[in-house]
């Protein structure tokens, strides 16, 4: 079974969040289908069986950038009855509704989340009070601290045990792992056994993980460098479908008649994300982005490789102190115009700046004397080192639109385009030196603008490219807007400045 770019449910969740009961507003009899429609364009709340609408939300974040999601929402009390009766107390929690559009094909997000902070506004005469509630996801037991003893497995396979134990599901896209070992939780919490078993977990030399429990109550256990070097999409079509999808829309001067729907939602277009001025309305299109730089942080903290000394207690004498090197991972066939973020090329920081850890000493054998799996040492700082690699260059895009087709550490295209008439140029510049060079690979076929309007439309070939979704936040950062979508996109090596190939 390969699954290189896609995560596979090895256990489907059994936890259950509460039911949002909703009055069927007339459906039973043909009535207009708003109960669907409920909690798309904003986030329905539901906390002690009070319900807030979407005309309550002021503000709304899903964060699932943790080790389990977190909620922020601030709701207007607009009955002014929240307080009299449903009034959270410990313990109590709330529930969220993102629903999907197209319920047959994406799941609809549904959540309880404890409440760990709650605020509201100073009491007003005729004034409607505003309530801000911070929660976590709900898990039971995910914060308890227990003790027990796993036998000798894999870590795929304890945290399946882990997984089932807690009510999650499991999904992954690792097969198999070779770090066979006994696994002790000595009185700590299921959320710091998780990451024990993730930390010193290995598969090969190859690969690194890492691991988060998502929107849909998976535990998601994650080979990142298999889908770096997992085959990019598909993208014969995409270009051709950006260059056709303005006539598609100008068709019939774009009108819409009484039970017709718009030719636009009719298009289909690839799994992507762009800044294409004709996509502008759809769930791929890029309203904003802004790019996020630690390189430099990132290379002062954790150097460009580690040395590690080990002491194994279960070696041969003489052989006992032993010292590798652990260095991040390159993607297999890099475009030649591509390049790691290893230091500047015109200094030999990347060799000079090395750091030195050791790890003391390891018991480790498969003839009973050993507690650990042979790699567990190494495998602590590899994940590490690699983790700390893909977190130098990030973009973060805003979706003006939910978008329920992209999840976390999937691989996707991303097209963007200089409108801009100087920065368009200076790209065309940047082509031809390219070219010039001898450097022919490209991100993707840019094709030719057969509009005039369109001349000032050139790719930029910097930020175009395909990515890992690292992050994706839910928000409305504003009363009267609707639910956006703010994609963390990484990669790990990008093009090389066109100063450096002259």
């Amino acid at each position: 079974m390969e699954l290189d770019n896609h995560l596979l449910a090895v256990v489907e969740p059994a936890i259950l969040p509460t039911e949002i009961k909703l009055d069927n507003l007339g459906e039973d009899g043909g009535g207009n289908k708003q109960t669907k429609a409920i909690g798309t364009l904003k986030p329905f709340i539901l906390v002690n069986s009070y319900q807030f609408g979407p005309a309550d939300i002021m503000a709304f974040k899903l964060d699932c950038s943790g080790i389990a999601p977190k909620c922020s929402v601030t709701v207007m009390d607009n009955k002014n009855a929240f307080q009299v009766e449903s009034y959270p107390r410990d313990g109590d929690f709330f529930t969220i509704l993102l629903n999907s559009k197209h319920q047959e094909t994406f799941k609809s997000i549904h959540m309880d989340f404890d409440i760990i902070e709650i605020e509201t506004s100073p009491e007003v005469e005729g004034a409607n009070p505003t309530i801000t509630m911070e929660g976590i996801a709900k898990i039971p037991r995910l914060y308890a601290e227990d003790c027990q003893n796993l036998d000798p497995d894999s870590s795929l396979n304890h945290l399946e045990l882990v997984a089932r134990d807690l009510e999650l599901g499991l999904a992954t896209n690792v097969e198999s792992a070779d770090d066979n070992q006994a696994r002790l939780q000595a009185y700590i919490t299921y959320a710091d056994f998780i990451k024990e078993i993730v930390e010193d977990s290995y598969i090969s030399d190859d690969a690194f993980t890492k691991y988060y429990i998502d929107q849909y109550y998976y535990l998601t256990y994650v080979d990142i460098n298999k889908i770096f070097n997992a085959p990019n999409p598909k993208l014969d079509e995409v270009m051709t479908v950006l260059a056709s999808f303005a006539a598609s829309m100008s068709e019939g001067d774009n009108q819409v008649e009484d039970g017709e729907e718009n030719k636009g939602d009719q298009v289909e277009v690839p799994l992507m994300l762009t800044n294409h001025k004709d996509t502008n309305g759809m769930s791929c299109y890029v309203d904003r982005y802004e790019l996020i730089n630690n390189s430099s942080q990132v290379s002062l903290a954790a150097g460009y490789a580690r040395n590690i000394q080990i002491y194994d207690n279960n070696s041969e004498p003489g052989e006992r102190l032993q010292e590798f090197k652990v260095e991040a991972l390159v993607t297999e066939d890099l475009p030649d115009i591509e390049a790691p973020l290893k230091g500047n090329e015109k200094d030999n920081r990347y060799e000079t700046q090395v750091k030195h850890k050791y790890m003391g000493r390891q018991n480790a054998g498969e003839d009973g004397l050993g507690n650990t799996h042979p790699n567990a040492a190494f495998s602590k700082l590899h994940n590490k080192q690699n983790q700390m690699e893909i977190e130098k260059m990030k973009v973060k895009m805003t979706l003006s639109s939910f978008n329920p087709s992209i999840y976390k550490f999937q691989k996707i295209p991303v097209i963007m385009y200089h409108y801009d008439g100087i920065r368009a140029e200076a790209s065309k510049q940047g082509d031809f030196k390219r070219e010039n060079a001898g450097f022919t690979d490209q991100p993707f076929d840019a094709g030719k603008a057969e509009d005039a309007n369109d001349a000032q439309q050139v790719m930029d070939r910097f930020l175009s490219g395909h990515y890992i979704i690292e992050n994706i936040d839910y928000i409305i950062d504003e009363p009267e807007g609707g639910l956006k979508q703010v994609v963390t996109l990484i990669r790990r090596e990008w093009p090389t400045r066109i100063k450096n190939l002259e």
